[in-house]
């Protein structure tokens, strides 16, 4: 990252100190800093609106409601449920042991959080307070306890709960994952007992639901001594069945259970269609809550076959409306299927050498496009570029979206096909939308490369279009069809018949 990514904004008064130096070969920064060009672009997609957690937005005053909130989670709530069997210097142990990993893991820290003798006393602080407050966020969102969830100031206004979990995704309003494991080891033994509401939904598919939360409550129970709900089963299965699912789900959900809180807390942004065939095994081991959306969005099993290849010859590929044109038929991808798992194949061909039954048929999983849409893009986004530059399969895919869409009759076509869901309202705001996302983003490779070619490829031979023109023209539906035979016949017929009466009147 070159300098400008190391300041905050002009004006705003703060230091930053560049902490590079600590790195070693084997470790480096995870939580970044947005560099000013993407910043420029849209500043407030990339910053926190209620809460700030970690170094980067420290004492904002426009924050500074929430830190009051950070501060009664953590003390008393996080460290009363303990019983004065955890000690706040138990904790602050934990922090203390991983201060050198913690300050790698950011780009750079303010100077504002140095002490007077210069020991980041305050920064470990912040650190431990933010990461409290997070898992007592996420053991609120689990109680069984209505009243429970009805009192908290967060969980029981909707806009405010989804307020704070898109904060929380932001990629400079991080800690890392690690620190929140090693908090949670220390305190999983000595948690009160907690219910994980069964009307809850799972990251498993619909027809797994009610063993997957019996399962989930099961596997919290055994690992941070939560209470578990009963869910009744479906009798339809046989016994043996159930206990071969229930040892293999046991088994999944043992290996994490902060991923399941996690997960659980998060389940409005992640557990979507698009997401259904993710596990909790299948996930990588995640660096922070940006990290882990973009875990869920990612083709994996497309990133194991495909390459990235150049675009630089054939960097612009044709819209959504022109390939139509072309032939090419827009399918929505199966239910499930990873939002950025984009397939391109041939239509089956009856016969090898008639081009007139040859086509194209490209497949896209559906996206919602919403008010939180953008931010959430923007920002794993912004963390490919800081963290995988080489490996930025989102970026790709919103490269390949921006090209298909132009105008709002390419949503418009698009929301047609099922393959994108509109709730901005106006068709012209989410082209607009999407077109703005790759604004400052270079773009030299892609793995979708070998999309670019073959659409354009197939659009630029004229007879594809002819052929789709005369198609949608003459043969769109079946009464059109039906017209246009009928009229081919009677056309045929009055030939005939005029060819006759010539004929037979020179006879």
């Amino acid at each position: 990252m070159g300098d400008e990514n190391h300041g905050e904004e002009p004006g705003s008064g703060h230091i930053t100190i560049d902490i590079r130096h600590w790195e070693s070969e084997s470790s480096g920064p995870i939580i970044y800093k947005i560099p000013r060009k993407l910043r420029k672009v849209n500043q407030s997609a990339y910053t926190p609106q209620l809460v700030s957690i970690g170094p980067f937005h420290y004492r904002n005053d426009l924050l500074s409601e929430m830190e009051t909130v950070k501060s009664e989670y953590y003390y008393p709530s996080f460290l009363k449920r303990f019983d004065k069997k955890i000690k706040e210097d138990d904790l602050k142990k934990v922090i203390k042991d991983c201060s050198d990993d913690l300050r790698r893991s950011y780009e750079g820290i303010p100077a504002k959080l140095l002490g007077g003798d210069d020991d980041y006393k305050l920064f470990e602080e912040m650190i431990l307070r933010d990461a409290c407050f997070i898992l007592e966020l996420f053991l609120r969102n689990v109680s069984g306890c209505e009243q429970e969830r009805k009192r908290d100031c967060i969980l029981r206004i909707p806009w405010l709960r989804k307020a704070i979990k898109l904060d929380l995704i932001l990629l400079e309003n991080q800690i890392p994952f690690f620190v929140l494991r090693k908090v949670y080891q220390v305190v999983k033994e000595h948690l009160p007992p907690v219910r994980i509401p069964s009307s809850k939904s799972s990251c498993f598919s619909s027809t797994d639901q009610p063993h997957m939360v019996s399962l989930s409550c099961r596997c919290l129970f055994h690992n941070t001594s939560f209470t578990f709900c009963q869910v009744e089963k479906s009798s339809s299965h046989g016994q043996e069945k159930k206990a071969e699912a229930d040892h293999d789900r046991d088994h999944i959900c043992n290996k994490d259970p902060l991923l399941e809180l996690t997960l659980y807390f998060f389940e409005e942004h992640y557990l979507t269609e698009t997401c259904k065939r993710v596990k909790p095994q299948d996930i990588n081991e995640i660096k922070h809550f940006t990290d882990l959306l973009r875990e869920f969005w990612l083709p994996r099993k497309f990133i194991s076959k495909m390459k990235p290849e150049s675009i630089t010859e054939r960097k612009y590929l044709y819209s959504a409306t022109k390939l139509d044109t072309a032939g090419v038929t827009f399918e929505p991808a199966r239910k499930g299927t990873c939002l950025t798992d984009v397939k391109i194949s041939k239509k089956k061909i009856i016969l090898k050498f008639t081009p007139i039954i040859k086509g194209m048929r490209l497949k896209l999983p559906e996206l919602k496009l919403e008010n939180d849409t953008e931010s959430l893009l923007r920002n794993v986004m912004a963390l490919e570029q800081c963290l995988y530059p080489d490996e930025d399969y989102i970026c790709g895919y919103v490269a390949l979206m921006d090209q298909l869409i132009n105008t709002g009759g390419d949503v418009e076509f698009l929301v047609d096909k099922k393959i994108l869901t509109n709730l901005l309202g106006s068709h012209k705001e989410a082209a607009k939308l999407i077109n703005g996302l790759c604004n400052q983003i270079p773009r030299e490779k892609s793995y979708y490369a070998r999309f670019y070619n073959e659409l354009n490829t197939f659009y630029e031979n004229r007879w594809n279009v002819t052929r789709a023109t005369l198609k949608k023209v003459y043969f769109k539906d079946l009464w059109t069809g039906s017209s246009t035979v009928v009229g081919l016949f009677v056309l045929l017929f009055t030939v005939s018949a005029t060819l006759k009466n010539v004929y037979f009147r020179h006879l």
